[in-house]
């Protein structure tokens, strides 16, 4: 009986040590984890806020642009006349009353002169015949009652010739007024500010009968052409605001609205023709062109390529940074997680507006910057650990 109480003993012993040594080692990973958590060692991803809002933003509601003038002179040759002078080239800018090129009008010129004298001949004639007419009506009042009829006809006939003349005068007014309209528009001026962008120096009749001998391009104003596929042209809408992204700068923005669709003039296009990758050979697209009318053009340049934004939401955020709530925090003072200078997360104070209860976003007033990176509010982030950017992680 007194081995059987020591083996007992024993045994309580053994379960004893198991138990504390199982509180030992949980005790030393919670140690060993607190302070690896302390050193910073673990890794947390951080995003570039630009690249947050572009994803926010939608690939499926930018579109690629290309800035146009707002409108354009387009100036076809007389075919009766004759080109005299050009007094600008291609490329040329020209203002509002630039004289552009003029015809010859010489024959006009000569027309004019040749009809003025008409108007002189026929002055005179009308002097004459009125003279005549007071020469007869003298002697008719010493006539006897026999030959007054004879001079009263003489008379009426010498009027109906002064009649002729005065209508052969008319005549040579309205000529001479037609003339003088050729001469003054002899000289062809621009009714725009703009650039002159092509000149048709082709001397077929045919050929300038169906196109602009001159064209002008304002570049004082522009607007912008979209493209929009068959399937997503129900996406957009006549006065539907949008941004104008640049290319280059991100940051250099233009608001506007659509306001055109132009679904009769279909452009087909083949994989090959797209800017875009990833198109298997042989597939075609139809689109459509829309414009945008801007605002404010400044800065923009004629020809250059630009994102048109549609969406709504993205039209606001232009104005500022906009994020998901989720990334901010606020106890006592208002922060989001921001990767420092030592790609270390800190908590960075920030200054915000009031959230908007459609999108559930708020505006970063200050204290951030779309070159930040920031690490989305996960609960359990504590300062100084240790970041990852997401680009560079990608690169590597």
């Amino acid at each position: 009986m007194k081995v059987s109480g020591k083996k007992s003993k024993k045994a309580i012993f053994i379960i004893v040590a198991v138990v504390i040594l199982i509180f030992a080692i949980i005790a030393f990973i919670v140690v060993k984890s607190g302070e690896k958590g302390k050193s910073g060692k673990e890794e947390v991803y951080a995003e570039k806020v630009s690249d947050i809002l572009k994803q926010e933003t939608g690939s499926n509601n930018s579109y690629s642009g290309v800035v146009e003038a707002e409108t354009s002179q387009e100036i076809k040759k007389d075919s009766s006349k004759e080109i005299k002078e050009v007094y600008v080239k291609e490329g040329d800018t020209v203002k509002e009353g630039t004289p552009l090129f003029s015809y010859d009008t010489s024959e006009a010129e000569n027309a004019i002169a040749e009809a003025q004298l008409d108007l002189e001949s026929s002055d005179n004639e009308i002097s004459g015949y009125n003279s005549q007419i007071k020469d007869l009506e003298a002697q008719r009042g010493e006539a006897s009652d026999d030959q007054k009829l004879e001079y009263t006809s003489q008379i009426q006939e010498i009027q109906g010739q002064i009649k002729e003349a005065e209508y052969n005068k008319e005549s040579k007014k309205a000529e001479i007024e037609k003339n003088q309209k050729a001469v003054d528009g002899g000289i062809v001026k621009s009714n725009i500010v703009g650039i002159v962008k092509t000149i048709n120096n082709s001397s077929a009749d045919e050929e300038q009968d169906s196109s602009a001998y001159m064209v002008i391009l304002q570049n004082d104003k522009y607007k912008v052409k979209g493209q929009i596929e068959e399937e997503t042209v129900g996406n957009i809408k006549k006065g539907q605001k949008v941004v104008v992204r640049s290319r280059i700068d991100e940051t250099k923005t233009w608001k506007g609205k659509i306001s055109s669709i132009d679904t009769e003039n279909v452009k087909k296009e083949s994989s090959s023709d797209m800017e875009g990758e990833g198109e298997e050979s042989g597939e075609s697209s139809t689109k459509y062109p829309f414009y945008v009318e801007l605002e404010d053009s400044t800065n923009l340049l004629l020809g250059q390529h630009v994102f048109i934004d549609t969406n709504p939401e993205s039209v606001k955020e232009s104005d500022g940074i906009w994020l998901d709530a989720s990334y901010v925090v606020e106890d006592n003072d208002t922060y989001i997680w921001v990767a420092n200078s030592k790609n270390k997360l800190e908590k960075r104070k920030v200054k915000i507006g009031k959230i908007d209860d459609n999108t559930g976003k708020y505006q970063i007033k200050s204290g951030l910057s779309k070159n930040d990176y920031i690490v989305w509010d996960s609960g359990d982030l504590h300062e100084g650990a240790s970041i990852t950017k997401t680009d560079e992680s990608a690169s590597n």
